[in-house]
């Protein structure tokens, strides 16, 4: 990677690099763009005793997912619904008159089950997420 493509890069990602790779930068997370880039650049040719004039070679930063936890939804021990994120949860769990965002939130956190209500009369759902 050459310091032009250091320049080219986000401070956010300038700072995924610092914390990835595991440099000595003090005060990184309050650097302007192109003192970050000056210390890293300065950081990996002394690490790796190379030239300044010379591409130095680091990983691009990891890209989280956007997409969020899947989630399942059981009634009466059963997987009745597997869902691809929270915000879909809270429609699907909407539209079918099972509970409200905040009976969706608590069942996630504390693994209790709904419990009907004048509005949701229907009860007993439970909601996990996929990857716990």
């Amino acid at each position: 990677m050459k310091k032009s493509e250091l320049r080219a890069m986000t401070v956010k990602d300038l700072r995924d690099i610092v914390r990835d790779e595991g440099l000595a930068i003090t005060g990184a997370w309050k650097m302007k763009k192109d003192d970050l880039v000056e210390e890293i650049f300065i950081d990996i040719c002394e690490a790796w005793d190379i030239e300044d004039d010379e591409t130095i070679v680091v990983e691009e930063p990891k890209k989280k997912s956007r997409r969020g936890r899947r989630i399942e939804v059981y009634k009466d021990g059963e997987v009745v619904k597997t869902l691809e994120s929270l915000m879909e949860t809270f429609k699907w769990a909407k539209e079918n008159k099972i509970a409200n965002q905040g009976w969706v939130k608590e069942s996630l956190k504390s693994g209790r089950e709904t419990t009907p209500g004048r509005k949701y009369k229907e009860g007993d759902y439970r909601f996990s997420y996929l990857d716990k």
